[in-house]
């Protein structure tokens, strides 16, 4: 993983959660769907790692935790990770799923 995007995640509902980062002027999106409901998710300062532009793109399943920080693993490579805003996960959960990038170009 050579390239490093910041952005923030956020939930929109109880069992999913989207990541937005911006990487060479467009945002990637990441809405994920997890199998068990977790209160909300705030992360405003979130790092994205991933080794090109087209790890970004398709259906992945992911699988991570989230406590205090989120660490995010999906399936095809690319990492997230950041410090949850209170209130924070305890105790520390395991979550897995599924999720789905999608691309805005900026200025269009």
């Amino acid at each position: 993983m050579s390239n490093e995007a910041s952005g923030e995640i956020h939930s929109d509902a109880p069992n999913r959660f989207v990541c937005n980062f911006v990487v060479d002027g467009s945002v990637y999106s990441y809405t994920a769907i997890m199998a068990l409901a977790l209160p909300n998710i705030t992360i405003k300062q979130a790092t994205l790692k991933y080794s090109t532009p087209d790890d970004l793109t398709g259906t992945h399943d992911f699988k991570g935790t989230v406590g205090t920080d989120l660490a995010l693993t999906i399936s095809n490579g690319p990492t997230m990770a950041g410090k949850l805003a209170p209130p924070v996960i305890d105790p520390v959960a395991h979550i897995n799923g599924n999720g789905v990038w999608s691309l805005t170009v900026l200025g269009e």
